[in-house]
């Protein structure tokens, strides 16, 4: 039984999300009539950052530009430009981008988002802030005349921070506020922080180190490039490193790290680097051990590199939030986000226990999650639960408690339209099913699963439900719909003789329930040809073993044995024990039917 399960905070960084500090020079004006500014909520919180562009697409690396100017703020600037869930979304033109962040901020948890109007030449001229979780602080900005870019920035970016408390401030964003009005104040440049960044999350310490200390030089009040300077040289052993690290979360307490792009990199790299990976979302579950964010992709990475029994001790490690009481869920957004998040965790938890085995505790970890995405009306993650959490059931066996859940999954994925998760949980629903002995009703979510696994394109998606009705169609007696399944499974596997023989294997099953021997046996011996032509010795070794199913049936015994030991030299091949002591059980059974055999003397 497989799962479409889509990992939480499921997101793809191939640029930089750097720390540092924008230009911060001139002031700020708000539209008359405009509420005073409360923006406290916002310390230390993500901010996803939404440039629209009314007369078109935004200017080529505008989105970078503004996350720049406005990392002096203290809070979390979200890397939209490096996040391909967002990429579509926020492409479009116009308004209609910053309506369509919202649905994408509330997936990834984010509370607020900060839409920039931007004009062609670049310059931002007006600001607003929203949330996905809830009502928002009413913030809007408008620029005090025409502006260059950098000017707009720096008007922005002065606004926001004059309206944070100073005890919010690090010692970063306190200097962008004394220097307003008088110079610029820049970070290091991007391409050159990016590059360093790809190397060390690629594990090239010594060229990440040379590329970073040049730019801890030149730019003594950015964290970024300190924090990257100091990781490489953490990751070498180097001492001192924690020190420095400390130093650059310093600068800038509440606001992004670099190390979070580094640790996001580490994860995607084609190559791969689990263990950076790992120690970087140690590093900065070391230095923010409140984030439950932080903890649940750290999690991902310590399941690759020290197993699931870590990721659960870690899981459970973190900060954690009780469900809501009589009186509903909070209405601001930082704490509804958090309570997502809450969900985020039980639903990880229950993902990593099922793993292990341990069912009835992933179960409790399911039920907890659904409850909290139930409270906040999140849909999408409901169906989540309620289908993993069936997986998990139908994966011990529970068929009977298993249903239910895929049901109401089944029903919750349903109010989305059709997709791949809905076609997930249809053939979910329809395994747990066929475990109850319910063919029809297996039979009919599978084939809805290979129609809609056919109309999104997933040809491996549909084969496998194609194939597992087939062993359902045999036992209702049903000849037509069965050589119908079995034709569009071939159509499916043409030209790869693995998908062939699995395809023919399992027709051969289906005619033995059948009473079709010679048909059976016809389909096993087209089975073991394309397995063998696929050089698949393991598919072969299964063959000659189900074979003697339909021998024995017909009472053909000294041929099933000798199906029976072509099977046990393959075993033996393979170095295969279990399999073996199953084929001498089932050699000591038929040897008893013999004449001559053990139960007649």
């Amino acid at each position: 039984m497989h799962r479409r399960f889509r990992r939480h905070l499921g997101l793809a960084l191939l640029g930089a999300s750097l720390l540092g500090a924008g230009g911060c020079a001139g002031g700020k004006r708000r539209t008359a009539g405009d509420p005073a500014l409360p923006l406290a909520p916002l310390s230390g919180e993500r901010v996803l950052v939404v440039v629209v562009a009314p007369e078109g697409s935004p200017p080529e690396g505008a989105d970078s530009a503004a996350r720049r100017a406005l990392a002096s703020l203290p809070v979390r600037i979200f890397p939209t430009d490096a996040v391909p869930e967002l990429l579509g979304a926020l492409g479009a033109a116009g308004p209609a981008a910053a309506a369509e962040s919202l649905p994408r901020a509330r997936d990834l948890r984010i509370p607020f988002v900060l839409a920039v109007t931007m004009g062609s030449d670049g310059a931002p001229g007006a600001a607003t802030l929203a949330s996905p979780f809830g009502e928002a602080p009413g913030l809007r900005w408008r620029a005090a005349g025409p502006v260059g870019a950098d000017d707009g920035w720096s008007r922005l970016a002065a606004a926001l921070l004059r309206d944070l408390p100073a005890e919010d401030l690090g010692p970063g964003a306190a200097a962008a506020r004394r220097v307003l009005g008088r110079e610029p104040w820049r970070g290091a440049p991007l391409d050159r922080l990016a590059g360093g960044l790809l190397l060390l999350a690629g594990g090239s310490l010594e060229e990440a180190r040379a590329v970073a200390a040049p730019l801890v030089e030149g730019w003594p009040r950015d964290p970024a490039p300190r924090a990257l300077h100091a990781m490489a040289l953490r990751l070498g052993g180097a001492a001192g490193a924690e020190a420095e690290l400390d130093r650059a979360r310093g600068m800038h307490p509440r606001g992004e790290s670099a190390l979070l792009s580094a640790a996001m990199t580490a994860d995607v790299l084609a190559d791969g680097r689990p263990e950076t990976a790992a120690a970087l979302w140690a590093e900065l579950r070391r230095g923010w051990p409140d984030r439950v964010d932080y903890g649940l992709r750290g999690a991902d990475a310590v399941a690759r590199t020290a197993g699931d029994g870590a990721a659960v001790r870690l899981l459970m490690s973190l900060p954690t939030s009780p469900d809501p009481g009589e009186g509903g869920p909070p209405r601001d957004p930082v704490s509804r986000a958090r309570l997502a998040l809450e969900g985020d965790r039980r639903l990880s938890l229950g993902w990593y226990l099922a793993r292990q085995e341990r069912t009835e505790t992933a179960i409790s970890a399911y039920d907890g999650a659904a409850r909290l995405y139930r409270t906040l009306d999140l849909r999408p993650d409901l169906g989540r639960a309620l289908n993993d959490s069936g997986v998990a059931l139908a994966d011990a066996g529970r068929w009977i408690r298993a249903v239910p859940r895929l049901r109401e999954a089944l029903g919750v994925r349903a109010e989305a339209g059709p997709g791949e998760e809905l076609a997930n949980t249809h053939f979910n629903l329809g395994m747990a099913y066929a475990g109850l002995g319910r063919d029809a009703l297996a039979d009919d979510h599978l084939l809805r699963a290979a129609n809609a696994y056919g109309a999104l394109g997933r040809k491996d998606d549909r084969l496998e439900a194609l194939l597992q009705s087939i062993p359902a169609r045999g036992r209702l007696g049903e000849r037509a719909s069965l050589a119908a399944a079995v034709e569009a499974a071939l159509a499916v596997a043409q030209g790869r003789p693995e998908a062939e023989g699995r395809v023919r294997a399992a027709s051969a099953l289906a005619r033995s329930e059948l009473g079709e021997i010679e048909a059976a046996i016809q389909e096993f011996d087209r089975a073991e040809a394309a397995f063998r032509a696929a050089g698949d010795r393991l598919g072969e070794g299964r063959v000659a073993y189900d074979r003697a199913i339909p021998l024995v049936a017909a009472g053909r015994h000294r041929e099933a044995l000798a199906t029976l030991e072509a099977a046990r030299r393959i075993a033996e091949e393979l170095d295969d024990r279990e399999s073996i002591g199953a084929i001498d059980e089932q050699v000591e059974r038929i040897r008893r039917l013999l004449p001559g055999g053990p139960t007649e003397r």
